[in-house]
């Protein structure tokens, strides 16, 4: 579940990274974006859940990440902050993966 989690956190980035590059126009389905990080909580919460019934070590790191990836929705989607923030919980999650 973590991988998919994952993977579907790496779509919506790469779709914020097109959007934001101009090869995606996301003026009509603006919604995208906003669904996709629907999902990637979704599918987080899930994981973070798996992780504590399993008792695994990433389920602490998984919950902090869930956190930090709520923040995301706190700052602007145009600025430079969101993207910032968006390529530092990019680094926190890869890291969290990789640790496992």
């Amino acid at each position: 579940m973590l991988v998919a989690a994952y993977s579907i956190f790496i779509m919506n980035l790469a779709f914020g990274v097109l959007v934001r590059w101009r090869v995606i126009d996301s003026a009509r389905f603006r919604i995208v974006h906003h669904v996709l990080y629907f999902i990637v909580m979704a599918s987080l919460l899930a994981a973070v859940l798996m992780a504590f019934g399993e008792g695994s070590a990433l389920a602490w790191p998984l919950a902090g990440m869930a956190a930090l990836l709520l923040g995301m929705a706190l700052l602007p989607g145009r600025g430079r902050a969101h993207r910032a923030y968006a390529i530092f919980c990019c680094a926190v999650y890869s890291a969290i993966l990789l640790w496992q």
